[in-house]
């Protein structure tokens, strides 16, 4: 099994969208740079982790606009969407995570996953699920 790599850039959660889109780039770059992700003109889905708004497990939107800016100026068709993991309309939770405007900004689209198929996979040496869908 290959072994993941993973660049750790630290940035302070209310820092400028300027200061978190070059972090984004940063990070990228030290993985070796959007191409070893992806070629111009792919399509590409970033899942920002919508849940409770404000709730320290969503990923802060800033960072979601700055990757989704990032490929998208590299040349990729951007799609943003979720399955979001609360009991409220999907439409009320994306505008509640400003993710409408934040895909406006970085020339992406919103995408729903809710009613996308789904299967079953097992987990390998899980610590918590067994199996996700």
């Amino acid at each position: 099994m290959a072994k993941s790599r993973v660049a750790l850039v630290k940035v302070h959660p209310q820092a400028v969208a300027s200061t978190i889109l070059n972090t984004v780039r940063e990070t990228i770059n030290l993985l070796g740079g959007l191409e070893n992700f992806c070629r111009k003109n792919n399509t590409v889905l970033i899942k920002p982790n919508i849940s409770y708004t404000g709730a320290l497990y969503c990923t802060n939107p800033s960072v979601t606009w700055a990757v989704a800016k990032t490929f998208s100026q590299y040349g990729c068709k951007v799609l943003i969407g979720e399955d979001p993991s609360i009991h409220i309309k999907e439409e009320i939770a994306y505008a509640k995570y400003g993710l409408y405007e934040l895909t406006e900004q970085a020339k992406a689209k919103v995408v729903s996953r809710r009613h996308w198929p789904h299967s079953k996979v097992k987990v390998p040496e899980s610590g918590f699920f067994s199996e996700i869908q």
